[in-house]
């Protein structure tokens, strides 16, 4: 529960300090409002961390609790897809808690509609490694401890990424393909 502790802490902080404003302080008109509002924006962002956090925790769980920890790749793949469900979980999240802070949500996913298409065709050779990537993992030609050749070299996989694989060829040097 240690990753959870930070979060859960500047939520109880946040919470304190609205009720400790509110009778107390006593304040009225824009201080007031600004102090709830940051105060707000604080606990709502501690919130998506304690979300990203608690997604992390319970993908880690899943491979404990499966064969996944038995095959590296299968605890990457699990992996992979608990952050890419944490991002996902997370930016809606944000989405919801901006609309509460009164900012214009329809405009902010607009501009990431036109910033995102400027990004995927910037980053054109990146996506294509990556859905690479994900290929390899789903299809697994290629293990860790598998031994092949390659052009004039040989060796063995130690590590196979998303982007890359790490072979040690027999001359003990690491090689990434």
């Amino acid at each position: 529960f240690g990753p959870l502790l930070f979060p859960l802490t500047v939520i109880a902080a946040t919470v304190f300090m609205k009720e400790l404003l509110n009778r107390f302080v006593r304040m009225a008109g824009s201080p007031y409002y600004l102090g709830t509002v940051v105060l707000t924006a604080v606990a709502d962002l501690a919130i998506a961390w304690l979300i990203a956090a608690l997604l992390t925790q319970v993908g880690e769980l899943v491979i404990r609790n499966t064969s996944a920890h038995e095959r590296p790749l299968n605890a990457q793949l699990v992996r992979l897809s608990f952050r890419i469900l944490t991002i996902v979980v997370v930016g809606g999240y944000v989405f919801v808690a901006a609309e509460r802070l009164g900012l214009p949500v329809p405009a902010l996913v607009a501009g990431l509609g036109v910033g995102g298409l400027a990004v995927a065709l910037a980053t054109q050779g990146t996506l294509e490694n990556l859905i690479g990537g994900l290929i390899l993992y789903a299809d697994q030609p290629v293990r860790v401890g598998d031994f092949f050749r390659f052009g004039d070299k040989a060796g063995i996989v130690e590590e196979v990424g998303i982007r890359s694989a790490r072979i040690r060829t027999l001359d003990r040097t690491i090689v990434a393909i």
